[in-house]
């Protein structure tokens, strides 16, 4: 009879430890897989990221967040493609790199603009963590085993606990849970059977934090920061354009600088190699023979610093699209003949009508403007913590059995529903912290203004500086232009007139020397027109970013 008797109970107790391990597996096996969960909470970040965007920022494209690495990543290849909205770009040696797909590589591949939509990806991620406190939580707890004392009095014992908290925008706190006992007897004197218990707490501040804006201001000031973000992300997306489109033009210009060095030196050399024939038979001084040599030589370190320069241009240019540094590269020369050929428009608006546009319409001084609104608003959270805390409480429990583990037999008892009611207060006999965090919101409000103040000048100094800089480049432009023509003119008559003995060595060297600079200047300043036209609609806010990468000024309004 023992025998059956521990037979018996070793049964009841595999069976309690094979419901534990299965129940524990079907946990397991109901949750989702990692993968999963990243793409269901992938949809809810860009839905909060969607509803931040207005179309007065740009086209709703290029935010969503790169795959995360994969195989080929970790070797150092770049997948073809990274997200939806850019399609990648292939690179063929055989072709120049157009402006555009630099811009969609850069776009595609750069840290810089990874790094930015991670950014906005992260700050509204941070909202949904923000909006999950104000949510209904639920919670739900077991726990069994077997329990046992000397007396011999042995049970099997299963106990859980379910619910939700809930805190209201009134600062109130609610929470219910119910709570269930099964108790399994294997031996002893000890009645089998099973309770449930239901409360339900709710506190209500009265005074301090009772202010709904007080309650949800980690709330609110997570949805802002979001729309901040947002906003960032589009004047980010706007800079990091003209900044990828200035590089460009300034690889093509020094591409050009050193293409006139290679036929600056090639001219000198055959200007010497017949100045030496000319030595020979004494029809040239030794000293203007000299002076060619000396042009050649200067031509030749002038030749290999501008190699140096435009390799190193080259290579960082590289870098940032992260094109692997073995990769060869050429850029469309047709993009800097372009710019040479283009007439330079009147300005678009008056300095005046300019700052007008940007003070209305640069996201950086909106954020900086709403943030000096969300200072005041910390201020005033910041004063509420001084008050006196005052809080009501009521609880709630429902009728239950208890079960006592080794009470008699017959044991079970009953108790009647219980309400409460009580009030608490907390005195502000001692606030040094708050006090310590008011005068911080108070010193943080001072900053903001003069950071709105700061980004405000910052705008006016930028739109003019692109105004004077166009203004420049527009009156520079069509002198240049025909300082070119006349110093090829005059390069081509010297040689012509050295033949007939009209003129020197020196003649000729200084005009192909006025030449190779009239050319320079006029690249280098059609170059400086084309950028500070694309930073003057990007400092008044006139850019407009395309889905594909090209940007326009077509969405901006019009100002007259």
């Amino acid at each position: 009879m023992p025998t059956m008797h521990i037979t018996n109970k070793s049964c009841r107790i595999n069976q309690i430890l094979m419901l534990i391990f299965y129940s524990c597996l079907f946990a397991v096996g109901c949750s989702k897989p990692g993968a999963k969960l990243s793409d269901d909470l992938d949809q809810d970040v860009n839905s909060i990221i969607e509803s931040n965007w207005s179309d007065s920022y740009g086209s709703l494209a290029d935010y969503k967040i790169s795959e995360y690495l994969t195989d080929d990543d970790k070797k150092g290849i770049i997948p073809a493609k990274r997200n939806k909205a850019c399609q990648a770009v292939a690179i063929d040696n055989a072709n120049p790199l157009k402006l555009v797909d630099a811009v969609k590589l850069a776009i595609e591949r750069s840290n810089e603009y990874n790094a930015s939509r991670e950014m906005l990806f992260i700050t509204a991620l941070d909202q949904k963590k923000v909006e999950y406190f104000y949510e209904m939580i639920p919670f739900s707890t077991t726990d069994a085993g077997y329990q046992g004392q000397r007396r011999n009095d042995n049970a099997l014992r299963a106990d859980s606990e379910n619910g939700f908290e809930k805190l209201l925008a009134t600062g109130a706190v609610f929470n219910t849970a119910i709570q269930s006992t099964y108790l399994n007897v294997l031996t002893g004197d000890i009645k089998s059977g099973a309770n449930s218990i239901f409360s339900a707490v709710i506190t209500q501040p009265l005074l301090r934090g009772a202010d709904r804006v007080v309650v949800l201001e980690k709330l609110t000031q997570a949805q802002r920061d979001t729309l901040y973000a947002v906003r960032d992300f589009n004047q980010f997306r706007k800079e990091f354009i003209v900044s990828v489109t200035t590089d460009y033009y300034l690889l093509l210009q020094k591409q050009d600088e050193l293409t006139t060095a290679k036929l600056n030196l090639e001219l000198l050399e055959n200007f010497l190699s017949n100045s030496k024939i000319l030595s020979q038979y004494g029809r040239l001084p030794k000293h203007e023979l000299q002076q060619a040599i000396q042009d050649k030589n200067e031509a030749q370190n002038n030749l290999v610093q501008t190699q140096k320069e435009y390799e190193q241009m080259l290579d960082e240019f590289k870098l940032r699209l992260l094109i692997p540094q073995v990769q060869e590269i050429t850029l469309d020369y047709a993009e800097l003949e372009i710019l040479n050929a283009s007439e330079p428009a009147d300005l678009p608006m008056t300095n005046e009508k300019a700052i007008e546009y940007a003070l209305n319409q640069r996201l950086d001084l909106i954020n900086a403007s709403d943030q000096v609104i969300d200072a005041h608003r910390k201020v005033y959270v910041a004063g509420d913590a001084l008050k006196t805390d005052l809080s009501i409480t009521g609880a709630f429990a429902s009728d239950s059995e208890s079960l006592t583990f080794g009470a008699e037999p017959g044991g079970l008892t009953k108790t009647a529903q219980n309400y409460e009611v009580f009030l608490k207060l907390d005195l502000p006999i001692d606030r040094k912290q708050e006090k310590y965090t008011y005068k911080r919101s108070l010193i943080n409000l001072a900053q903001r203004q003069r950071s709105h103040q700061i980004i405000t000048e910052q705008i006016k100094f930028d739109v003019q500086d692109s105004l004077r800089n166009m203004q420049e480049s527009k009156t520079l432009l069509p002198i240049l232009k025909q300082s070119t023509v006349l110093a090829l003119e005059r390069f081509n008559n010297t040689q012509k007139l050295l033949k007939v003995n009209r003129a020197n060595t020196r003649d000729v060297l200084d005009a192909q020397e006025d030449y190779i600079e009239s050319h320079n200047d006029l690249t280098k300043t059609a170059v400086a027109y084309a950028i500070a036209r694309l930073e003057f609609f990007s400092n008044t806010g006139m850019l407009w970013v395309n889905p594909d990468g090209r940007w326009t000024t077509e969405a901006a309004v019009s100002v007259k």
